[in-house]
């Protein structure tokens, strides 16, 4: 592991990132306000499905956007939950006449207890699940039609007690939501049974050498 980086400023990594990807990817935008990558050829007439999460994990969840896959990703800063404003911003970006799913990368509070340590922010313990629903929420009370939150939570080394407060965290399970079935992304209710069925079904576990090396974070071995 090492503790050099290209950019040594943190606060400017993900609109970096962000402007990148559009700017290599001519089907994409990027509303740099709320930080967030969506489909440039979005349709109405379609389901849509926004992603996202902390930064720091890419490709995902600003990889998969584009057609058959998302309609859109929000971006937190790097290891922090983007907000509910940023997420209803999205769904204000990506309208659908159908419904829209928002599918939320679930993390525990052990992640977050490390990632506030490390990078001193508070606004990480909320996490993904309330801003997400919070947005889902607000959006409901606005008078949208059709709009719920897909949770995933497939990683099985955390035990179902042991993340019985606030779930297994979500791997692969989560690209199972992103992807679209052809045969239902016009139908909501279909396309929504099918999705949290399909989240359900991978059993991943996740496993590293060493902890992420944060920017202007001491770099901490995992294994001694």
């Amino acid at each position: 592991m090492t503790n050099r980086h290209v950019f040594t400023d943190h606060s400017s990594l993900v609109l970096r990132s962000i402007t990148g990807l559009v700017n290599s990817q001519p089907n994409l935008s990027a509303i740099t306000s709320i930080k967030t990558v969506i489909n440039a050829n979005h349709d109405e007439n379609k389901v849509s499905l926004i992603c996202g999460g902390g930064s720091g994990h890419e490709p995902g969840s600003t990889g998969f956007v584009g057609r058959g896959i998302l309609s859109a990703s929000v971006c937190g800063d790097v290891f922090a939950s983007p907000s509910a404003r940023q997420v209803y911003g999205a769904m204000k970006a990506v309208p659908s006449k159908k419904g829209t799913l928002l599918i939320i990368t679930n993390c525990t509070l052990f992640f977050f207890d490390w990632c506030r340590l490390k990078l001193n922010n508070d606004a990480t313990d909320t996490g993904d699940n309330l801003h997400f629903g919070l947005a889902c929420q607000q959006a409901r009370a606005d008078g949208a039609q059709n709009v719920d939150i897909l949770p995933v939570g497939d990683d099985v080394s955390v035990g179902r007690t042991k993340g019985a407060l606030v779930g297994r965290r979500a791997l692969a399970g989560t690209i199972f939501g992103q992807l679209r079935s052809l045969c239902f992304e016009n139908v909501y209710q279909y396309y929504t049974q099918y999705a949290k069925y399909l989240v359900r079904r991978p059993k991943p576990i996740g496993l590293s050498t060493t902890c992420a090396n944060l920017v202007l974070a001491s770099p901490v071995p995992l294994l001694q």
